[in-house]
């Protein structure tokens, strides 16, 4: 049966796209110079966890920037290696994209947080260490493990916030 979305299904994470001809390229989201690259002889898939939806798609990005800076992929190369760490929701969501509807990275980038925004962690405020308190029987060591802890998910609060709410 064919695909209504008229896009053709990728490989699974770990599988490159082909690199060039046109029949290969059908049903790619991406600019037609993007498949022009050839794979360094040496590329592969980078050793970042294959992203499905149930974990935060910045942390996701910001992972595999990293990987992409220490590799030094072009941003052509980027596009293509990215997808390979994709299951799951995030594949079917990219298999689904129209013929050449990404223009650039960064409106992949863009594209991929928007769609995945809902699995995003909420970042914790200032408030949130107002209200850690010590549980009736924990140690006072494990107290102060749990909220020196918790400071380090509000990188915003000052030492005087911390005081205040360790009070």
């Amino acid at each position: 049966m064919a695909n209504p979305t008229g896009v053709s299904p990728k490989g699974t994470a770990g599988h490159s796209i082909p690199s060039d001809g046109a029949e290969e390229r059908a049903g790619i989201p991406f600019p037609e110079g993007v498949m022009a690259d050839e794979l360094p002889i040496n590329c592969r898939t980078p050793a970042v966890a294959e992203y499905d939806d149930t974990t935060d798609p910045q942390e996701h990005l910001s992972r595999f920037e990293n990987v992409a800076l220490l590799h030094r992929y072009s941003n052509d190369i980027k596009y293509r290696v990215f997808v390979t760490t994709f299951a799951w929701a995030a594949q079917q969501w990219f298999n689904q994209l129209s013929l050449a509807v990404i223009r650039s990275f960064q409106e992949f980038h863009s594209l991929f947080l928007h769609q995945f925004t809902s699995s995003r962690k909420h970042r914790k405020t200032n408030l949130s260490l107002f209200s850690i308190r010590q549980k009736e029987g924990e140690p006072l060591k494990e107290y102060l493990q749990r909220f020196n802890t918790a400071t380090l998910e509000v990188p915003t609060a000052t030492q005087e916030v911390k005081a205040n709410a360790l009070v």
